[in-house]
């Protein structure tokens, strides 16, 4: 099966083999072709005679037309979750996820609806270190690399140090000692800004495609 899920994203899955499911981001003006020439491959890939693995065979098949794409393995659990985001947010959370984030994105409908990414990394120290970055479910990618600039502008070394600090004076077991809790803290602002700029690089490399 293939089907556009949104804006450039398109999925590729089996209905018989569920571990064959893949995601392809393609420009916008390009989707319609693109689905043509995945649909074909698909049917062909079936009918092939051949040891290749299926995403190296659709990615060929799209190499071939001349289409840019990026491409992901996916499940179902994060097809759900694409639904809601646009092709280049996909884009800029896989960059993150090859950077050594984990990340879960959100959409609360409602009263006050919200769009926000939940996104952590451990520390060298061992913290399960985690952010929320809220964004615009109308402009994605740049409301979410903005988002993401003001939570390292707001992130306070001393006021992370602090929380570590009063958390043993409460009886948490494992805080290292107040040199590491500093260090830590202070590898974790990096941390922040490093991805906050591989973010911005990724903007600069699209904007020159």
């Amino acid at each position: 099966m293939v089907e556009e899920i949104k804006g450039g994203c398109i999925r590729v899955q089996s209905s018989m083999n569920e571990w064959m499911d893949c995601l392809f981001l393609v420009n916008e003006k390009d989707k319609e072709i693109a689905i043509e020439v995945l649909k074909k491959a698909w049917d062909a890939f079936w009918e092939d005679d051949t040891a290749e693995c299926y995403g190296e065979y659709l990615e060929a098949a799209l190499k071939g037309a001349g289409i840019a794409f990026d491409s992901y393995y996916a499940d179902d659990k994060q097809a759900e979750e694409y639904e809601s985001l646009s092709s280049g947010m996909i884009k800029m959370l896989h960059k993150a996820e090859e950077a050594g984030w984990w990340w879960k994105s959100w959409a609360e409908d409602g009263l006050r609806p919200r769009t926000y990414v939940e996104m952590g990394r451990h520390s060298p120290a061992g913290e399960d270190f985690s952010m929320i970055i809220d964004y615009d479910a109308e402009n994605q990618c740049q409301s979410f690399r903005d988002g993401l600039e003001s939570y390292y502008e707001d992130f306070d070394v001393d006021e992370h140090i602090e929380m570590w600090i009063e958390a043993r004076r409460n009886g948490t077991a494992g805080v290292p000692s107040i040199r590491e809790l500093v260090e830590d803290a202070e590898a974790i602002e990096a941390m922040i800004l490093e991805l906050s700029q591989t973010l911005r690089d990724l903007e600069a490399e699209s904007d020159n495609e």
